[in-house]
């Protein structure tokens, strides 16, 4: 099984449209990453064709041969864009210490039922 990092080629562009994009960056750095470039958009961004040309423009002119993203915001991406760049997907997974987790879902039932 390849690993990511051997499967991405330099320079390497990742954005992302999340509340703390800091957390993103970290990811990254846990795994021992070095994103070259970083693209920050606003939390919920819904990426309008004018922000996407500007992306493309600038993962060109860096000469970016990966580009990372978080599969919330490849949802968003349409299909011209994907089709014009060697993307990868972070998938992230929010966890709960096991209380907080209890917690959290008894408070879900009640509001779903």
């Amino acid at each position: 099984e390849k690993n990511l990092y051997s499967t991405l080629d330099p320079p390497i562009l990742a954005f992302c449209g999340i509340g703390d994009p800091n957390s993103f960056k970290v990811v990254f750095k846990s795994m021992g990453i070095k994103i070259d470039y970083y693209k920050i958009f606003k939390d919920h961004a819904k990426y309008n064709v004018r922000d996407l040309k500007l992306l493309l423009n600038e993962i060109k002119n860096l000469e970016i041969n990966s580009v990372i993203t978080t599969e919330k915001d490849l949802l968003k991406l349409p299909e011209w864009f994907i089709g014009d760049v060697d993307i990868f997907i972070l998938q992230m997974v929010v966890e709960f210490p096991p209380r907080q987790e209890e917690i959290l879902m008894e408070s879900v039932k009640k509001v779903l039922l």
